[in-house]
């Protein structure tokens, strides 16, 4: 795993419906194929504070106990790349 080269922060970058962006991840340089997996979460702009209060108690308890809070994530995978000279 790698981190995004341009995020502006460690959880990454926002995005909004139909918004797209250009990563940039390190690579070594060869000629192999590779693919790149991404992580991701949704959270509607429509529902994010009844999201924000569904998952209070959860918080509260992720605090409290200093365990991580259960968040549903996503992948999406590229198809194959060929990295340039």
């Amino acid at each position: 795993m790698v981190p995004l080269l341009n995020a502006p922060s460690f959880s990454g970058i926002k995005l909004g419906p139909s918004q797209t962006v250009t990563v940039q991840v390190a690579v070594v340089s060869n000629n192999v194929p590779w693919r790149a997996e991404f992580e991701y979460t949704r959270d509607s702009c429509s529902d994010s504070l009844v999201n924000g209060l569904r998952m209070l108690p959860e918080q509260l308890r992720a605090r409290a106990t200093r365990t991580p809070v259960r968040v549903e994530t996503h992948f999406i995978e590229t198809e194959a790349v060929t990295s340039r000279p």
